[in-house]
């Protein structure tokens, strides 16, 4: 069994304000840890984070306290106490991992089976899911491919183009892998390689049909679209490329069996039909299913030009897109745990907008979506198509019901990473990721809980204080907040250990952690 007890430093950044309270400010130095603190308006609880370069997963208190350690990267505290996370491989994923409270591994590693060389490394996301077709949980986890010429030229590629050869198949073309724990077998996969259309050549596969465009085809991703990551900058091929769709979060909907994966290359989210793809017992037929049309996507959002269903963005005009290069989609869910308070904005979805493909203003902000409200918007009893949904005066989608947006465009603008999450009390905990920086936010806007990191270099996995004050923050993939009445908290020890700068002596730290990594 594998343990760890250790507690360790880590780091980041800046103030920042709302869209309806405005205090912006930009430093080049500030404290870290707890910045700001009301307790009477935070939904108080504790927050989980991983830094990017650390081996392990911090809880914190609302004072900054470290109470409790995870050896495992991008944690999530699943209700049963334990922690579903990564084995790192680079900035991909070795491995999955579950553990108990105390480090002890309860699951994996699951690494990618050997017999499937077409799979070629996993990408960070990840959500463990109770498939109500087998009654138990599975692991749900974004796999990366290595397409062939064949599988590309099928797919409604130029016949004359030798993909492989030009980098242009892979090895990062992203797909969706369920495991099943007990047997650690593959039984769904859905990749976006079946699930693209074109409209160059009748005589090449998956052409639109005569008098048809790729408009018709809402369902599927034109082959020869240039996505975000191609325009800018320029200079990439139109086309499926390598990293093509790049994909960084996925999250599933129990309810209605439903999955949605966010393309950050793409300026998209999309939502696939698990349930009506999934076969009990039988994954070949499983796999068949999510590659036909009953794996298209049923609900899409963020660039409607995509599937020329809207302008696209050129320079200084953001056309019809609502995206650039977002991270962390997921559905506000009815609760945060079975049988916990409600969730405001239950059903809708959440996004932290990174804007960094932004051809006005590169800015990041926080956008929660109602894909059921139509033009009238009335809430309608499926998902509506978000050009059938209209905009309003400034351009923005009519499906966009609340977000975030400091006055200060740049006070927490992050590239790349980041998250964003609904609490019960209404209130939204938010992560800049690049920066390290952690605020929470009332729905009018207000700030009422801010942490900033302390900056973090390991070397290589070494914590000194020369390490701590010398280098750049850490990256923040995403992070969780859970209340004090979140079952998997239940009876464990959440004593204060001291800020992250007030960590254990180094001698402590470095037995502990080389103890673990020789395992």
């Amino acid at each position: 069994m594998k343990k760890i007890l250790i507690i360790v430093a880590v780091g980041v950044f800046l103030a920042m304000t709302a869209s309806s309270v405005y205090a912006g400010v930009e430093v080049f130095q500030t404290k870290t840890g707890v910045i700001q603190y009301n307790p009477t308006k935070a939904y108080n609880g504790y927050t989980l984070f991983t830094p990017w370069e650390a081996p392990l997963s911090y809880l914190i208190d609302m004072d900054g306290n470290v109470v409790h350690v995870f050896p495992n990267k991008l944690s999530v505290l699943l209700e049963n106490g334990n922690a579903f996370g990564t084995v790192p491989d680079g900035g991909l994923v070795k491995a999955f991992i579950e553990v108990d409270w105390d480090g002890n591994y309860v699951w994996g590693p699951w690494e990618k089976p050997s017999d499937r060389p077409d799979i070629w490394k996993m990408h960070h996301a990840s959500c463990k899911m109770f498939n109500p077709q087998l009654n138990k949980y599975t692991y749900l986890v974004l796999a990366l491919y290595a397409n062939t010429n064949e599988e590309i030229w099928n797919a409604g590629g130029d016949p004359g183009i030798d993909y492989v050869a030009e980098g242009r198949a892979g090895p990062n073309q992203d797909a969706m892998i369920e495991v099943d724990p007990d047997s650690g077998k593959i039984i769904w996969q859905w990749r976006f390689i079946d699930h693209l259309i074109q409209d160059r050549n009748p005589a090449w596969p998956k052409y639109v049909g005569a008098g048809k465009s790729i408009s018709d085809y809402p369902g599927k991703i034109d082959f020869f679209c240039k996505t975000n990551a191609a325009i800018f900058p320029p200079g990439r091929p139109e086309g499926i490329t390598g990293d093509w769709t790049h994909c960084n979060s996925l999250d599933y909907n129990e309810d209605h069996d439903l999955i949605a994966i966010n393309a950050k290359n793409q300026s998209e989210f999309y939502v696939i039909d698990h349930g009506n793809t999934f076969v009990p017992d039988n994954p070949q037929q499983s796999f068949a299913l999510a590659a036909s049309d009953a794996g298209d996507f049923i609900y899409r959002f963020g660039n409607p030009s995509t599937y020329k269903q809207g302008d696209p963005p050129v320079f200084g005009n953001e056309g019809d897109e609502q995206l650039y290069g977002a991270h962390d989609i997921q559905w506000i869910n009815k609760a945060a745990y079975e049988g916990g308070p409600s969730l405001p904005g239950a059903g809708n979805f959440l996004i932290f907008d990174n804007g960094c493909y932004n051809p006005v203003s590169q800015h990041s902000e926080i956008l929660e979506i109602n894909p059921y409200l139509d033009a009238q918007e009335n809430v309608t009893g499926g998902f509506v198509n978000p050009p059938d949904a209209g905009y309003d005066i400034n351009n923005k989608s009519k499906q966009i019901v609340w977000q975030y947006q400091a006055k200060n465009q740049h006070s927490f603008y992050s590239y790349h990473i980041s998250s964003a999450e609904r609490m019960a009390n209404g209130n939204t905990v938010i992560d800049s990721g690049q920066n390290g920086h952690f605020f929470e936010v009332t729905p009018e806007g207000e700030v009422v809980w801010e942490y900033v990191l302390p900056p973090y270099r390991p070397t290589p996995y070494q914590i000194t204080a020369e390490t701590l004050s010398d280098g750049g923050f850490g990256d923040i993939f995403f992070i969780r907040r859970y209340g004090p009445d979140f079952p998997g908290l239940a009876g464990k020890d959440l004593t204060p250990m001291g800020t992250l700068t007030e960590r254990a002596p180094i001698e402590q730290i470095q037995d502990k952690l080389e103890q673990f990594l020789a395992q």
